[in-house]
């Protein structure tokens, strides 16, 4: 076929890319974009989420160690007055202030926290065999001698909630008074 070489000829000079394959490379970019972009939101929601976590944790472990140094103080406080719930009256503040036993006790706090403190005393009616030869306390039967821990255990519950609403938490322990 004459001419049929010229145009093969014509073909092999040609340089540069063809519409289709332009909007092929196109489209794997938008998807590789896209899943970039869509990543790093989650990332930065779960950032944020372990931020507010780990901020609040640690709010509240410092409140607890506050309460197990004061632990004898607050012991006293319950023998005359019972259980308590201290409550931050002002969460847009940075301090959390309440009592024990008169003494006036003040903790730096994040801002937007509702935080409230609620302690009473914790019976741990445990029955008791005797002891072993190791010198363990052995969890016994009907003869089992009830041994009561009544007023040297104290339950802390402190409970702390964001003023947008965003999460819970709460930390429960026991303390010894010493």
């Amino acid at each position: 076929m004459p001419g049929t070489d010229k145009m093969e000829r014509d073909f092999q000079n040609e340089k540069g890319l063809s519409l289709i394959e332009i909007v092929a490379a196109l489209n794997i970019v938008a998807l590789i974009v896209m899943v970039v972009i869509s990543t790093s939101a989650s990332s930065a929601l779960w950032i944020n989420g372990a931020r507010d976590e780990t901020l609040v944790s640690a709010y509240a472990a410092s409140i607890a160690d506050i309460l197990r140094h004061n632990s004898l103080q607050l012991h006293n406080q319950m023998q005359t007055a019972g259980a308590w719930t201290a409550v931050d009256e002002n969460p847009a503040d940075a301090v959390f202030a309440f009592a024990i036993k008169d003494e006036l006790i003040s903790i730096e706090a994040p801002k937007g926290i509702n935080t409230t403190i609620m302690v009473s005393y914790f019976d741990d009616s445990s029955y008791y065999d005797g002891i072993s030869q190791d010198g363990i306390c052995e969890i016994g039967g009907d003869d089992a001698e009830a041994i009561l821990f009544h007023g040297s255990l104290i339950k802390v519950s402190i409970e702390m909630q964001w003023d947008n609403g965003s999460a819970n938490y709460l930390l429960s322990t026991i303390l010894g008074a010493r």
